[in-house]
């Protein structure tokens, strides 16, 4: 899937709102991923990222191309996953609401077992005591 790359590379600057950030995060040089976003602004004809000495945003454009760009690498990714069987580790966020009393005495003790075993994954465990509209929330 080669001709993603520069999605991926794109989505990442946005997210992290650095070149810098980004290349680092992907193992690629500063200069690639600038040239990648460049390719693919050229491609599309439209700008998709403000660049300041300081900091990069999203233009408008910029927001809407990165909304359906996150969707598509994760059908792609889903499409992947159909396919690997077991080979495939888990990866993304998960997120699990719990009891305070729960998350203390069951969860957190074997959090650092599970993710050892699943670095990819990114876990966010809050937890509270309040009742919780499942509709509202």
């Amino acid at each position: 899937m080669q001709n993603l790359e520069p999605i991926l590379i794109f989505i990442t600057v946005a997210e992290m709102g650095s070149f810098t950030r980004a290349a680092d995060s992907l193992g690629i040089h500063k200069g690639r991923a600038s040239t990648a976003v460049r390719k693919l602004e050229e491609d599309l004809g439209v700008r998709l990222l403000h660049r300041t000495t300081r900091s990069v945003r999203l233009t408008e454009d910029g927001r809407a191309f990165h909304a359906r760009a996150r969707d598509l690498l994760a059908e792609v990714d889903d499409l992947h996953s159909m396919f690997a069987g077991d080979r495939v580790a888990l990866r993304g966020r998960l997120r699990v609401d719990l009891p305070t009393e729960v998350a203390r005495t069951t969860i957190v003790p074997a959090l650092p077992d599970f993710m050892a075993a699943h670095p990819q994954l990114e876990l966010e465990v809050p937890s509270t005591d309040r009742q919780v509209d499942l509709v509202q929330e």
